[in-house]
């Protein structure tokens, strides 16, 4: 039938009985959906041609159900629907269906069609007004109609960047770099309304979890940080800020990330007590809450949920239990701003029983005590942290205690200095030499500890000091290799060799 429509169509020049043909054949429920397909495109084809002639068939419902049931050929029907008005002369409803199609195609090819064919729609219609006016002399409400339309296609043109955007974020709303596109360029063309309605819209149609091109808690920050940038930091960009914190983002970093802007944006304004108050709140939560967490994991693991503890917490509470990110900050500013040296010293507690601190912290915590003349105190914070870490991340740690130790008692108890050398030691050369394997240690690191030791020695017994150097080239000559350090032998040689030379 689709073959005997064509010869209807062309060699009989009977377009209105090649289209019924057609419509029959598309209303067909026996028919191959390939040929309702290739019917489907014919029948456009021809009400394009000659709509005149075709005025037995509801072009308009017949091309809609195309869009509807050929999905993937949209462009291409909505470009033939808005030419069937055209070639009908209704330009009007022309550019209704161009509006219509730029506002609801689904993909990035499909919009590339129909806004060509829109832009060279405005286009024709544009020269035809402007080889009209140069025939005739034209009168002021025609010089102002082509004013018009010239109008309308520079703001066809200017929106583009706009429309492909929706057409992006219609495929995917969860998209977040480009909702952050579409509100920069609201921003970039000084539409500041427009461009919050955007953010708005972002933070309540993105899904933290289904979130892809970023992290759904970059557009509560790009929206707090529009209204920071235009002088609302207090009132606005808090609030935001605020509610950000309460959500459930994918990760505990997410969290972390809007609790250190937060709080560093209240520093930047001289807000020091709110920035005090805002890392507290981060981290300073009841444990209720893991309790309960305690008990349903108890329940669950008899069924093999392993993961079901950090399923079963909220991620601002696990925020508070396993964020070095929130604690240093914290840490630093309660140090700094608190005031109260128990208040700090709990607080530093707090983060050694969670495990959550870091060697830096521990060693700012050991300098605290150091400083206030609580000495063993401090070194106990050593040992603490010692215990805490891996061999791999405790070398920082070994080396400011072996400091501390000598400063404090280089002329009063050197056997105690010693015994902690040794003890260091001891561990460095028992860790794997693997450098993926856990407790691998770095050469160079192990290095500096053995040039203190040494270092400390040559000022009481030469030869201990001469044995520790050997000892010290000997180590890192197994452990490099030419890959690891590969210089790291021959200058601890050089050193052993220089130092014997001195001596």
């Amino acid at each position: 039938r689709i073959e005997f429509a064509e010869y209807l169509a062309t060699k009989a020049n009977k377009i209105g009985a090649a289209a019924a043909v057609l419509a029959q054949v598309i209303e067909d429920q026996d028919d191959q959906v390939s040929n309702k397909h290739k019917a489907w495109l014919r029948l456009c084809d021809l009400c394009c041609q000659a709509p005149s002639k075709v005025d037995c068939i509801n072009v308009d419902a017949v091309i809609r159900g195309g869009l509807r049931r050929f999905t993937h050929d949209c462009g291409l029907l909505w470009c033939k629907l808005a030419d069937f008005y055209i070639r009908s002369g209704a330009f009007e409803m022309a550019r209704d269906v161009y509006e219509e199609a730029v506002n609801s195609v689904m993909s990035v090819k499909d919009f590339s069609i129909v806004f060509d064919k829109y832009a060279k729609f405005e286009e024709a219609l544009l020269a035809a007004k402007i080889q009209a006016a140069d025939d005739d002399d034209v009168d002021d409400d025609e010089v102002h109609d082509l004013d018009l339309r010239l109008a309308r296609l520079e703001e066809l043109i200017k929106r583009r960047p706009l429309l492909l955007s929706a057409v992006i974020l219609r495929q995917n709303p969860h998209n977040v770099a480009e909702w952050l596109a579409r509100a920069k360029i609201y921003e970039d063309n000084n539409e500041d309304a427009k461009a919050l309605e955007t953010y708005a819209d972002a933070v309540k149609s993105v899904d933290p979890i289904q979130a892809v091109n970023g992290r759904s808690h970059s557009l509560w920050l790009a929206l707090a940080d529009f209204y920071i940038r235009r002088n609302h930091f207090e009132v606005d960009a808090r609030v935001v800020l605020r509610e950000a914190t309460k959500q459930s983002f994918r990760t505990v970093d997410d969290l972390a990330s809007v609790f250190c802007f937060w709080i560093e944006r209240e520093l930047s304004f001289g807000h020091y007590d709110e920035a005090l108050e805002i890392a507290r709140d981060a981290v300073l939560r009841p444990l209720t809450e893991y309790s309960a967490a305690s008990q349903l994991s108890k329940k669950k693991r008899k069924h093999n949920d392993e993961n079901s503890e950090i399923k079963a917490i909220s991620i601002q509470a696990r925020l508070a239990r396993t964020s070095t990110k929130v604690w240093g900050l914290y840490l630093d500013l309660e140090e700094s701003l608190g005031g109260s040296l128990s208040v700090t010293r709990a607080a530093y507690d707090r983060a050694l029983e969670l495990k959550v601190a870091s060697p830096q912290m521990i060693i700012n915590y050991a300098h605290l005590l150091i400083e206030k003349n609580y000495f063993e105190d401090g070194f106990r914070v050593y040992e603490r942290g010692i215990a805490l870490l891996e061999p791999a991340f405790v070398t920082h740690l070994w080396l400011n205690y072996a400091r501390d130790l000598v400063t404090r008692f280089s002329n009063t108890k050197k056997e105690r200095i010693r015994d902690f050398f040794e003890r260091c030691l001891t561990k460095i050369e028992a860790a794997p030499f693997e450098r993926k394997a856990p407790g691998h240690v770095q050469p160079e690191h192990a290095a500096l500890l053995f040039l203190e030791y040494a270092s400390f020695e040559e000022k009481h017994i030469i030869r201990r000091a001469m044995s520790i150097y050997e000892r010290a080239a000997r180590y890192v000559s197994e452990r490099c290799s030419d890959s690891v350090a590969p210089t790291l032998p021959l200058k601890s040689w050089f050193l052993y060799c220089k130092k014997i030379e001195i001596n």
